[in-house]
């Protein structure tokens, strides 16, 4: 789709959620549609946004996928305030064709994102979530940023792992991510196979990176992360380790090695967990907050789906 690539490249703000290739994964590994929604002036795309939607019945009803977390439009123009106030930009003929065609919608905006006027003044519902996001610097200004607990880990396992970046073992990092949903009694958002299918999507669309930590002497890794990379940008994604430093640790080295890459901005991808929240924050990352929001065509509609909510 052309189109994609050439709002993709204006956006300056493209996350790696937002990217064809991430789409293509998803779509290789749910039972999911994916249909481009776009906002057209003199053949140019102003506006757009990939839609990832599905039917229950009558009902049809965008997606959010498991393991991605953001699905943000796609824009031309930042959304400058005269614009909003005049209810002329793009986006709210974007949203008009949403309106339209389905009958339920949520999308997780860009962290940057902060102004859902536009949303609210339609009738939509906006609730504010939150991830830390990390400033890529210089090894020592990031490690001087880091918690006392965190540099003091940093410092006493230095010499007890070692790390390895190996896409072709990115099954042992499913499987670790797996172990570690099961460790803490929380379900996984979608079946073993299909995360297989989603992570070896990503890493042959060249959007992934997989990394180890092996405690010295182990050959079974204690810790994996597959982050997202776009550009400037990384995404802790798929993680999981076993109790204890490991994980500290791999994060202290693939920083390190992220930002020797160009990366300068790194998002841990929430922070809605109290204990999960305070591993990341440890870190030196700022909180900073996204939105979820929400239209339900119809009142009838609502309250069926507040129902339906645990």
């Amino acid at each position: 789709m052309p189109a994609w690539a050439d709002l993709s490249a204006a956006d300056l703000s493209l996350l790696p959620f937002s990217t064809r290739a991430f789409a293509e994964a998803v779509l290789q590994a749910l039972p999911l549609r994916c249909t481009w929604h776009e906002v057209l002036e003199n053949d140019q795309v102003l506006a757009a946004l990939p839609v990832f939607h599905r039917k229950r019945g009558p009902i049809r009803e965008t997606v959010i996928p498991p393991f991605t977390a953001y699905t943000p439009p796609l824009l031309r123009s930042p959304l400058e305030e005269h614009a909003i106030h005049a209810r002329r930009h793009p986006l709210i003929p974007l949203l008009e064709s949403l309106e339209e065609r389905y009958h339920v919608i949520r999308l997780h905006l860009h962290p940057g994102q902060t102004d859902v006027r536009p949303f609210l003044w339609r009738g939509w519902r906006a609730s504010p979530f939150y991830t830390y996001s990390l400033p890529v610097e210089e090894e020592g200004l990031m490690v001087k940023a880091y918690s006392s607990a965190t540099r003091r880990t940093t410092r006493k396992y230095a010499e007890a792992f070692t790390f390895k970046e190996h896409a072709p073992s990115y099954p042992l990092a499913v499987e670790c991510c797996v172990t570690s949903y099961q460790r803490q009694g929380r379900r996984l958002p979608l079946s073993v196979q299909a995360l297989h299918l989603l992570v070896a999507g990503a890493l042959n669309a060249g959007l992934a990176r997989t990394f180890f930590a092996y405690e010295n002497g182990n050959a079974k890794p204690a810790a994996a992360l597959v982050i997202l990379q776009q550009g400037e940008t990384a995404c802790y994604w798929v993680a999981g380790s076993e109790p204890g430093p490991s994980m500290t640790m791999l994060v202290h080295h693939v920083l390190s090695v992220l930002m020797k890459d160009g990366v300068r901005r790194f998002d841990f991808i929430g922070a809605n967990t109290p204990t999960i929240a305070e591993f990341k924050r440890r870190f030196g990352a700022r909180l900073t907050p996204f939105f979820r929001v929400e239209h339900i065509a119809s009142p009838m509609l609502r309250a069926c789906q507040a129902l339906r909510r645990p």
